[in-house]
């Protein structure tokens, strides 16, 4: 117990630190895509919000149950959007925990030697500021959904073989993933590879587990296609070489996004496919990549490489037409963490089979890059509390503005650009004294 609580110190300190950050500095007033919204909490004050609505489309993505939730806690909080940004920490920290405790099954973490240095990886991978956009602001209720849904779906999936009420728990997750964010349809694709590695069932089980999830995903992906249409503004143009280049630019950046400049994202995610591939090879060689203590790590990067090909093809030539890794965004840095924890798994299960006496180079090898990777995560951390702070300068006026009887146009589109949307929001939330118009 003493250990347990060892190890989560580091955590708690980091952790109160993003709190801090976030709490000061989070956009406790409705930012950007929210706007959309207001015309949702209108519908459902006014009885009038259907199952329709609740499913319809947001640029790529049907927020069903994002859209619940939050509907749900603008009802009994006035919407005060700090609650919602409350949320996106506890399920922050959820996904933490989750990943912690897989990492403990893996690696026995009460008597493995590192235990301190793994806690303090997944710390700043999962707890920190790195993914400040996702921290700061309510809306993003959706990417942490979407990614404790999916962690939990892989790791019931995990237990499954045999046991049918895990199966049936992770079918109930990939859904809720799948409906809060457009990413959660990679995940019936990967639990179809994942019921192949089954390996404590018979062929005929494997059978009846495949059929049962082909005909859930395609049930799943008919609803979901259901009167989908192409979102403006989203790439639909041919691979030309100059979209290619830009692709690729953009997935590079995307396993590398922990680093703050683009040439660095571009090389550090290079550099991370690079390490990704030794170690499939390797441990597929050894006959571990699919055990049980193993191959769930695999299967979420698979998430996580699988997100980066999917949403570099709509984002990769996203706004202005610039090199594909500038649209790369800090909120992504959740869904990629997969990839990373992967990765630290695999060195740290080298770095345990080998000693510094008899393996010197190999150990130093390893230890010089668990400490790089922990130093970009560190200066991810410090890079976010940065931009946390510049960002809330920037809208600070805006969202002033905003509660004036005529508030300037030109000021208040730095908290949203359309500004026919905003206008008629200001004025649903003034009407509903809603939000930060509930003592006006």
């Amino acid at each position: 117990m003493k250990n347990k609580a060892l190890l989560f110190l580091f955590p708690s300190i980091l952790f109160s630190c993003t709190i801090y950050i976030t709490w000061t500095y989070g956009f406790h007033f409705p930012f950007w895509d929210q706007w959309n919204f207001v015309t949702h909490l209108d519908m459902f004050l006014d009885g009038k919000m259907t199952l329709q609505t609740l499913f319809s489309q947001h640029n790529e993505h049907r927020l069903f149950f994002p859209r619940i939730i939050m509907l749900t806690m603008a009802y009994f909080t006035n919407w005060n959007i700090s609650y919602e940004i409350g949320l996106n920490l506890i399920l922050g920290f959820l996904i933490f925990y989750f990943v912690v405790e897989q990492l403990h099954i893996t690696f026995d973490l009460k008597k493995n030697p590192y235990r301190f240095f793994i806690a303090f990886a997944m710390s700043f991978v999962y707890l920190s500021m790195s993914h400040f956009e996702n921290w700061t602001w309510g809306w993003q209720i959706q990417i942490f959904l979407n990614v404790l849904m999916v962690f939990l779906g892989l790791f019931w999936l995990n237990k499954s073989e045999g046991k049918l009420k895990y199966f049936v728990l992770a079918i109930l997750a990939g859904m809720v993933a799948t409906f809060s964010f457009a990413n959660g349809m990679a995940f019936w694709v990967i639990g179809f590879l994942f019921i192949l590695s089954f390996q404590e069932i018979s062929f005929k089980q494997k059978i009846q587990y495949l059929g049962i999830w082909v005909v859930i995903f395609l049930g799943i992906f008919g609803l979901y296609i259901w009167g989908y249409y192409t979102p403006a503004g989203l790439n639909n143009r041919s691979f030309t070489l100059g979209f290619l280049i830009k692709y690729i630019s953009f997935v590079f950046g995307y396993f590398g996004m922990m680093m703050h400049s683009p040439n660095e994202k571009w090389f550090v995610g290079l550099t991370i496919i690079i390490i990704y591939v030794i170690a499939t090879i390797y441990l597929f060689i050894k006959e571990i990549l699919f055990t049980k203590k193993f191959r769930i790590y695999w299967f979420l990067s698979m998430y996580s490489i699988m997100s980066a090909l999917i949403t570099g093809l709509n984002r990769a030539d996203f706004g202005n037409g610039s090199v594909g890794v500038y649209n790369v965004a800090s909120r992504y840095m959740l869904i990629v963490s997969f990839l990373w924890v992967f990765i630290f798994v695999f060195l740290f299960y080298i770095l345990q089979k080998h000693t510094f006496k008899k393996h010197y180079i190999i150990y130093s090898f390893i230890v010089i890059l668990l400490t790089l990777f922990s130093f970009f995560l560190f200066e991810a951390h410090k890079y976010g509390i940065r931009e946390t702070k510049g960002r809330y300068m920037a809208t600070e006026k805006a969202s002033k503005e905003i509660l004036k009887s005529a508030p300037d146009t030109t000021i208040i589109k730095a908290i949203y650009g359309h500004n026919p949307t905003l206008i008629d929001g200001i004025k649903t939330l003034k009407k509903r004294k809603f939000s930060i118009y509930e003592k006006k």
